[in-house]
Order: structure tokens, then sequence, then C-alpha cells
């Protein structure tokens, strides 16, 4: 299946492919201070960066480099965030996520939702048996999320930022989420902590 035709949906949400039509809500999402707090640029300044954005989505989906998914609020037909999967690794069957959801539609369980049906679909339809996060250790919602979910910290990963006023190295929590009907499953990658 082509990623781009991939629709999941939940009781309040369904996750698709973005597109053109999302650049608005997309820029005013990464527009947010809030939202991009703890990511690696800075906030967006004007909607080309969405457009941007999705055009590089559509080119990525179509060569299943990443699998990055639009989420969208049933109720209002409102994009409201996104999850992604990426650093796919065929042979070992592991991979990365990531996330971000608007400010005005946290705290209502709906990351967790989305998340839930999303590593579901990675667990049947692309055999994944670990998943790996990093986020920015002061990230406590980032860290809920994940520990509800199951994953578990490994370790900290020391990442290099380049963007103008985030310059230098910032130290990541690494989490990670097995397989459990997999019980077999060996850890697959290094984590090296750094104290």
């Amino acid at each position: 299946m082509r990623y781009a035709d991939i629709r999941i949906e939940t009781e309040r949400l369904l996750l698709r492919s973005f597109a053109m039509k999302d650049a608005q809500e997309w820029f005013q999402i990464m527009s947010s201070p809030e939202v991009t707090r703890y990511w690696s640029h800075l906030p967006w300044q004007n909607i080309q960066q969405a457009k941007e954005d999705i055009i590089q989505d559509i080119t990525h989906m179509e060569r299943k480099e990443y699998l990055r998914l639009a989420i969208i609020d049933k109720a209002t037909d409102k994009l409201i965030g996104m999850c992604v999967f990426f650093n796919h690794h065929l042979h070992s069957c592991r991979g990365e996520i990531g996330y971000c959801l608007d400010n005005a539609f946290q705290g209502k369980g709906l990351m967790y939702e989305a998340m839930i049906a999303f590593i579901d679909y990675l667990r049947t339809h692309l055999s994944i048996r670990r998943l790996e996060a990093d986020i920015h250790p002061d990230n406590q919602a980032s860290r809920a999320l994940l520990t509800k979910l199951g994953f578990e910290q490994e370790g900290l990963s020391l990442i290099h930022i380049s963007e103008p006023t985030r310059l230098g190295m910032i130290s990541y929590a690494v989490f990670c989420l097995k397989n459990k009907r997999m019980s077999s499953c060996m850890p697959l990658s290094i984590v090296l902590t750094i104290l």
C-alpha cells in the first residue's frame, strides 16, 4: 500500500496523509512557540514553510522514506497535530516515532488515542518489533505519554543542534517500546548514557 493512502480511524480522530489544503492549519501549529518549545527548530515564520514541508512529505512518503500522518479531529475536521515514523530499519524491524499536537487540544487524551492506533498500525502492517523516541528531558508531557504507551527510558543521547539561536549540543532522553508479543526480541540498538 502507498503510504499516502493510509487512513487510520479512532473514536475521535482520523490519521491521514497531509494535503496542500492543510498548509494554513499546519503553519498555525508549527508557528506556536509552545508546540515547538522542545523541537530542534524555531517556530515557523511564514506559511511557505508549511507548504514546503507538505511538498517534502509527498515526495518522501512516495518513496516510503518515512510515514507522517496528519491528525484530524473528526468533530471539527480540523488538523490538530501529526505523528511520524522514520529511520525504519527493515532488517531489524525497528524505527523511531515523533509527534506533536496543537496546544488547544492537549490534555484531552487525543495524542494517546492517536499513538495507540498509529503504533498498532506499525506493528501490524510493518512488522515493527522495536520503536524508539527521543525527547527533550524537560518535556514532561512527552515523557508521561511515552510512559503511558509502555515505553521505557534507556538513556540519554547527545544531539547537535545548528538552528539559529539554538546552537550546540542538547541531550535527549531515549525511550524504547519493544513488541511484547515477541518475548525473544533482543535489544537492537546501543544507547550511550551521558552523565
